[in-house]
């Protein structure tokens, strides 16, 4: 055994002290289909200047070395196809005489033309090897030129970026140049991307990590979802994960992203991941992993409403079973809260009933929404409607059809937006508010019609009219059985529906208002305890919620106080409606006012007028909508938040003014504004004894009426959002610390609803996040 060993000894001693050139890089498998152009070897010179004649490969690949003087410290580099390599690299290279690099890894061995072996590399695309360099656009590089270079640790995959890209894949690589070897602990995802079929169940990737130390490296995969389009547990299942892998040796983790084949027809959808390490850096060129999902499902065929709601002689629905995809506008409002339930219309003036049992799809119900629907048209007890897969919103605020006034109901007025003029009720017992909806006869005194009032409209629970009437509604059928030609129904959307057409009561006449609240020179209003009929628009909030209280205005602009104490005739209040109202004149504390025997609602959304500015509270601003400019508070301490409101005096510098804060208004538990503001809002009184002659007061509608006017504070100079945004060439902003003022339009929601966290945009379209821990400042967040 000695006499071998000696020899062997000797001969591994004279290639070690003989050794001065280095494999240094090695691209084996480059991302190309079919034959590879791009492999290639890189050698490097650590030792004298050397003439590389007649040096060669002995495994790997064959080539013979021309006469090159290699001096020390440069790269040579002996490629698969030099023209390729010049194309795509801009790098001179040999090209060898044949052969090709294993993708599973071989010895690559270079001899000096004495055939003294110089070096060889042993590399592998397992066993510690990084991985990445195997089809997934990396070469192999050797991070320290000195160290043993068949040591896996001493390698890594290239992160240097060459700008080639193949088939989506970017080429990283230095070839004839250092390294660049990003640190000596990376992660990375071994590739970086990866496109399924819908149907082709789970992904599986690999996060590869280094030998390190006996401390478990830290890894962490998670889900990008403001990147990625398609949806978490809809389109693929993930969990967050985190693992503790060891360091000892290169190895590989591998995940599953399962993919979900639904029945929907998408577009193409990405998934993307992002990778991190709590003790380990992760590469940046493979720290995020996109999966591009093709959609695998058959195109849903596109109708118009007209052309797939018609019914036989039986009235039952030509396309049963039919799925389709159809678009429309949204009327009325959810009638299945736990679901979907409402009418669809679209241009043509066509229209079908969607109901969907217990899935909304993400999609909240709003009068004048423009949705896209696709599934399967069905009918329930004779009313044509589609069963939805999918709903989506396309846009909001869509202008309604007018009704089309009738006087049958039947086939052609079901999902229809229609109105029947001049009814009464037949037995207004039927009107019950129980149960999930209610049948009332109605009849115009010629024709009898069924109206049906479901329990997730306004008008449930509230109190039949007793006057003739116009009704709007969706028209409907409830048929239970075949022929489906009858039950037809007309279904009203919401009070404003229900127009009630005021006969003349006698004991009720008919007055403007501003006829009804003359005073006299007391103070005392000259219409007490007159019986009338009023009708006007509401502003103001319901400053009774037990009852009745707010402001009517009519198309004089004269205004009149409303209270009832204890009731609310079925009417909830809102700014805009225009409402009738009969009771009788009265006064509180100087305040002319209106207590109801009953109100009707007759129309929403009712313009306002626009407040008049004013520089005095008296008789002419009761019951009117003022502004008073260029006010400051008195005393903050007034500001109290407490009892069933307050009072606070401003001042516009000449006069002083009360505003009163009553408790129903959202202004009430806020801080007081420590700048100059406008007020807007309604005149009242409060003045307990005759003559009524002060005690005015001005009370503020809602947060909105009070209009900052921010006064120049040297402290917190003013500035355009874009002044104070740059930031350097690190990324840190220029304006670090500096205490100014800015004015922008809040968009998104508050992201901390513990104190406030939003993004203000100005005039120029400049844009800053806003963040505070704990406080509000009494401020709410709306976009807008």
């Amino acid at each position: 055994m000695k006499r071998f060993l000696l020899p062997l000894f000797l001969a591994f001693t004279f290639v070690g002290l003989n050794a001065q050139l280095v494999i240094s890089e090695i691209m084996y498998n480059p991302p190309e289909g079919g034959t590879d152009s791009l492999e290639y070897i890189e050698i490097y010179n650590a030792g004298d200047a050397v003439d590389l004649a007649g040096y060669y490969f002995e495994q790997g690949v064959t080539y013979t070395f021309p006469s090159h003087m290699l001096m020390s410290g440069e790269y040579v580099v002996v490629a698969v196809d030099s023209l390729a390599m010049l194309n795509n690299f801009g790098v001179t290279a040999y090209q060898w005489t044949s052969g090709g690099l294993s993708n599973g890894g071989e010895d690559i061995i270079i001899h000096d033309p004495s055939d003294v072996m110089v070096d060889i590399v042993d590399y592998d695309d397992t066993n510690g090897w990084p991985m990445h360099p195997d089809g997934n656009g990396s070469s192999l590089i050797l991070c320290d030129l000195a160290a043993d270079n068949n040591d896996p640790a001493n390698w890594q995959a290239a992160a240097t970026d060459t700008g080639v890209d193949i088939d989506g894949i970017d080429l990283l690589g230095n070839p004839g140049v250092a390294s660049n070897c990003q640190s000596d602990f990376l992660i990375r995802f071994i590739s970086t991307e990866a496109s399924v079929g819908e149907g082709d169940g789970a992904v599986v990737f690999g996060v590869e990590y280094p030998a390190g130390d006996a401390v478990p490296w830290e890894i962490s995969v998670a889900l990008n979802s403001g990147l990625s389009t398609a949806t978490l547990d809809a389109d693929f299942t993930w969990a967050d994960t985190t693992d503790f892998v060891s360091g000892f040796a290169t190895d590989t983790v591998y995940y599953n992203v399962q993919i979900i084949d639904d029945q929907n027809v998408e577009g193409t959808e990405q998934i993307v991941l992002n990778l991190s390490g709590a003790n380990i850096q992760a590469d940046v060129l493979a720290n995020t992993f996109t999966i591009t999902i093709e959609d695998n499902d058959t195109p849903i065929p596109a109708y118009a409403i007209g052309t797939i709601n018609t019914v036989d002689a039986d009235g039952v629905a030509d396309s049963l079973g039919v799925e389709c995809q159809i678009q429309g506008i949204v009327y009325g409002v959810n009638l299945r809260p736990s679901g979907l339930q409402f009418t669809l219309i679209d241009e043509n003036n066509d229209g079908i009933g969607l109901f969907e049992f217990s899935t909304n799809y993400g999609y909240t119900v709003n009068e004048g929404d423009e949705v896209v629907v696709q599934g399967s048209i069905g009918q329930f007890n004779g009313l044509t409607q589609i069963d939805p897969d999918t709903v989506w919103m396309v846009s909001a605020g869509n202008a309604l059809v007018a009704p089309t006034v009738v006087t049958a109901l039947d086939e052609t007025t079901e999902s229809q937006l229609i109105k029947i003029e001049n009814l009464t009720i037949v037995d207004p017992a039927d009107w019950t508010n129980s149960g999930s909806g209610f049948n009332v006869d109605v009849t115009d005194g010629t024709n009898t019609y069924a109206m049906r009032i479901d329990a997730d409209v306004d008008l449930y629970g509230t109190t039949a009219p007793t006057e003739t009437f116009n009704l709007t509604g969706l028209g409907g059928q409830f048929d239970s059985s075949s022929p489906y030609t009858s039950g037809y129904q007309i279904l009203p959307r919401y009070m404003a529906d229900l127009q009630v057409e005021a006969e003349l009561d006698p004991n009720y006449p008919p007055y403007d208002i501003g006829v009804v609240t003359t005073v006299d020179a007391d103070g005392v209003v000259d219409s007490m305890d007159v019986a009338c009929q009023l009708q006007g628009v509401v502003y103001g909030v319901n400053l009774r919620p037990g009852g009745l209280q707010f402001t009517l205005i009519d198309a004089n602009n004269d205004g009149i106080g409303l209270f009832e104490f204890s009731n609310d005739f079925g009417y909830t209040v809102n700014e805009g409606d225009e409402v009738i109202v009969r009771g009788e004149i009265g006064q509180f504390n100087g305040l002319t006012q209106i207590a109801p025997d009953t109100v009707w609602m007759v129309s929403a959304g009712n313009a306002l007028f626009a407040p008049t500015v004013v520089t005095a509270l008296d008789e002419t601003t009761e019951s009117q909508l003022v502004t008073i400019e260029n006010l400051t508070i008195v005393d903050p301490a007034d500001w109290t938040n407490s009892g069933s409101g307050f009072n606070v005096d401003v001042t516009d510098g000449t006069n002083t003014y009360t505003m009163r804060i009553d408790a129903d208004v959202d202004l009430y538990g806020t801080t007081a504004p420590t700048s100059a503001f406008n007020l807007t809002g309604l005149g009242g009184q409060f003045d307990s004894s005759s003559p009524h002659l002060s005690g005015y007061q001005l009370l503020p509608r809602y947060t909105a009426d009070i209009d900052v006017i921010m006064d120049v504070d040297p402290n917190y100079p003013p500035y355009d959002i874009g002044v104070v945004t740059t930031v350097d060439a690190e990324g840190v902003v220029d304006s670090m610390d500096v205490a100014c003022q800015l004015q922008g339009v809040v968009y998104g929601v508050n992201l901390r609803p513990g104190g406030l966290q939003f993004t203000l945009i100005d005039a120029n379209n400049d844009g800053i996040g806003l963040f505070e821990f704990s406080n509000d400042f009494g401020y709410t967040v709306n976009e807008g």
